[in-house]
């Protein structure tokens, strides 16, 4: 993220009192101040997108160890957090694949 620009930033409610960040717009979750009825909506969706990805990177720092980084440099922190997005996907579909095996194997399955 050193040295890129962006339009948009989405934030927390903890961070009020900056509208723009350099040449980033800033937005907080919350009412939208445009008085359409389409406003809103638009206002409520990179919120929510956000909202996901916080619960996801949390899983990442509890469970893969994503909460300390053992590397060096800027592009260990890349590495780390791209090994720990490796082995959260595998997760994913490690469950995906045992489901499946237990659905083919007998009906009477009780582990899922």
């Amino acid at each position: 993220m050193f040295g890129k620009e962006f339009s948009l930033v989405i934030v927390e409610r903890g961070y009020r009192g900056h509208a723009k960040v350099g040449a980033s717009e800033v937005i907080l979750p919350g009412g939208c101040r445009v008085k359409s009825a389409y406003a809103p909506s638009q206002h409520k969706l990179p919120c929510r997108r956000r909202l996901a990805i916080a619960a996801i990177i949390g899983h990442l720092k509890s469970d893969h160890r994503l909460s300390r980084n053992y590397m060096k440099g800027i592009a260990g922190d890349g590495m780390s957090a791209f090994l720990s997005g490796i082995g959260f996907n595998v997760r994913v579909l490690l469950k995906e694949a045992a489901f499946f095996a237990c659905i083919c194997c007998s009906a009477q399955c009780q582990n899922f």
